[in-house]
């Protein structure tokens, strides 16, 4: 309990200094301390609300950005029976229809193999330097081993340069397991012969149990497309079909009809996750904007203003502005199913939706993306419906943005305020400290007087007339 000093010095007024003067502080203090409340509330308020904004908008830009890429719409799937001869993938650069393929010939590489060896350390050539000799259509390479094993073979092959593959197998022969493997490209054009100075590894001798075997023979994929003969180096053909890879596996005896098919799925799920998020945005925009509830503060604490209005309106402009990038019959979402209610939200037409994706895909993903992929943030383009949207919304998120310069003034605000209220309890504690110094200088007064007053009673007491009983 605080101490009313001035009362416990015996002062004579006999009035309760320390409520006087704490009443007298209050009152000067109250409005003061209401207003840096109120600018206070108002401030954590304001970036609160702004902070469920902004996280509205990013979740509504994140799915624009899901329809703003070719490559995340344009996608396809294959139809293909012969799928143990070869498999086939199609990216957003393929073309739907159907193909006749027909392997006849995998691609192959040289592959070369020593003779066995009792370990993977044996040292060869008595330990002494061998050189191998690599020829590779008609150019030789030569490759020195030091501190010659099949192992350190191998990893001076590795390390050479000259695109072959080498490594130590264990065969599981009882006398000598390991052997090593060295294996070129695939293609004609890759063959290799490999041969070394040694005479007991690859040695130039048919007689020698090193003398290198090869295993396979270099050969070109052949195949026929659409009845058009091919000849590849490789069992993987990226350029037989635009966009669409084959990936060889066996040959075949008669050819196979494939297809690629435009897959609408990704799109439509993209669209609509755009049209139920935005009427989550819009619901809960409408909630900052208008009501009233006791339990949630942040209901309608943005009514009236009039930033938060312009970003509510840009919102809504995403949908209803016409593609940079209209292409066909498809200018706006509308074109497509995607249109307002009455109630601000959003409703798609379903069976207009894939009416769209069946018969104008092309031009749906060409309002949508602009025919690009990876659009940037920066710099003036054409960007379709979906990134002109996204780009709309990455503006008011960024830092110079309306969302942060709001959130900034409030904070800087916040700081003002914490500020003012440090300076208000300075001065609270020098006007406490005036009305102390005023109120012990009137004690004092009264004191003095009381005393005067004692002194004159006894004076006037001490009178030969005084009248006693």
């Amino acid at each position: 309990m605080a101490v009313n000093y001035l009362n416990a010095l015996g002062a004579g007024s006999g009035l309760d200094t320390k409520t006087i003067v704490d009443s007298l502080v209050e009152a000067e203090r109250a409005p003061r301390q209401t207003a840096i409340d109120r600018g206070t509330e108002r401030a954590e308020l304001q970036i609160s609300a702004f902070g469920l904004v902004k996280s509205s908008l990013e979740a509504l830009k994140g799915a624009f950005d899901q329809l703003n890429d070719l490559a995340d719409l344009q996608k396809y799937t294959v139809s293909n029976p012969a799928s143990s001869s070869f498999s086939m993938t199609a990216t957003s650069a393929a073309t739907a229809g159907t193909h006749s393929i027909r392997v006849t010939q995998l691609a192959e590489r040289d592959t070369w193999s020593t003779g066995g060896f009792a370990a993977s350390d044996t040292s060869l050539n008595n330990g002494s330097d061998i050189t191998l000799t690599v020829d590779q259509g008609g150019t030789q390479s030569s490759v020195i081993v030091t501190n010659p094993t099949p192992a350190s073979m191998a990893n001076a092959i590795n390390n050479a340069g000259l695109g072959l593959t080498a490594r130590v197998v264990n065969t599981g022969d009882e006398s000598n397991p390991y052997v090593l493997s060295v294996s070129g490209e695939q293609g004609t054009a890759n063959a290799f012969t490999i041969s070394s100075n040694a005479s007991d590894v690859f040695s130039s001798d048919p007689n020698d149990d090193s003398y290198p075997v090869q295993l396979t023979t270099a050969a070109d994929a052949n195949l026929t497309v659409d009845g058009i003969a091919m000849t590849r180096s490789s069992n993987t053909v990226t350029d037989a079909l635009d966009g669409v890879t084959l990936n060889l596996n066996a040959t075949m005896a008669s050819a196979q009809t494939v297809s690629v098919n435009q897959d609408t799925a990704p799109a439509k799920e993209a669209i609509e996750n755009l049209v139920a998020i935005y009427n989550d945005v819009e619901t809960i925009f409408k909630s900052l904007n208008r009501g009233d509830d006791e339990e949630d503060e942040l209901v309608g604490s943005l009514s009236g203003d009039s930033v938060f209005r312009q970003i509510h309106n840009a919102v809504k402009g995403t949908i209803t502005e016409v593609s940079s990038t209209a292409s066909g019959n498809i200018s706006y979402f509308a074109d497509f199913g995607v249109s307002f209610q009455r109630d601000g939200s959003l409703s798609l037409d379903e069976s207009k939706l894939d009416s769209a994706l069946a018969d104008s895909f092309t031009d749906v993903v060409q309002a949508l993306t602009a025919g690009t992929d990876n659009q940037s943030e920066f710099g003036a383009f054409d960007r379709g419906l979906a990134g002109d949207a996204s780009k709309q919304i990455f503006d008011l998120l960024s830092t110079t943005g309306s969302v942060n310069r709001v959130v900034s003034t409030a904070e800087n605000a916040l700081t003002e305020y914490e500020q003012d209220l440090e300076d208000l309890d300075a001065r609270m504690e020098r006007v406490r400290a005036r009305y102390v110094a005023q109120f012990t200088a009137m004690e004092s007064i009264v004191d003095q007087m009381n005393s005067t007053r004692s002194y004159l009673e006894q004076q006037l007491e001490a009178l030969p007339f005084n009248n006693r009983d």
